[in-house]
């Protein structure tokens, strides 16, 4: 028995990358750019008649939805739900659910209660560092 005799995995799989390859480049053509340019405004200006199309497609039967009748006990629910939160909305929008809070008009604020403080025109001592010194 000889080892020649007998395909080795390795062959085998170098063989069909190549068929691979063969048939891939075969697919991709090189054309140069003025060619496809050119191709492409030839279709843009005289564009190839196209065969006619063929419908194949058939209609299908379904329930038309809008013609089914509303339940009144949703639809009265989703109205008070709804309305009740409207309501609600307008009313915190105006003021009117929270009261105001009380304002405490016993107590009064003067100024003199408070230390002004004005910063002195101090010179400073010079411009920023930044840099090492030397």
């Amino acid at each position: 028995m000889c080892q020649s005799d007998t395909p080795r995995p390795d062959s085998l799989s170098a063989a069909g990358n190549h068929e691979d390859s063969r048939t891939f480049a075969s697919t991709l053509e090189d054309k140069p750019i003025w060619s496809a340019l050119f191709e492409d405004i030839r279709d843009a200006w005289f564009a190839p008649r196209l065969p006619d199309l063929e419908l194949t497609s058939a209609p299908v039967a379904v329930p038309d939805r809008m013609a089914a009748r509303t339940n009144r006990w949703a639809l009265g629910t989703s109205t008070v739900v709804n309305g009740g939160a409207m309501v609600i909305l307008i009313l915190i929008g105006l003021g009117k659910v929270m009261p105001p809070a009380p304002h405490d008009s016993g107590h009064k604020v003067t100024l003199s209660d408070y230390r002004l403080y004005v910063p002195r025109n101090a010179q400073s001592g010079g411009g920023g560092g930044g840099g090492g010194s030397r």
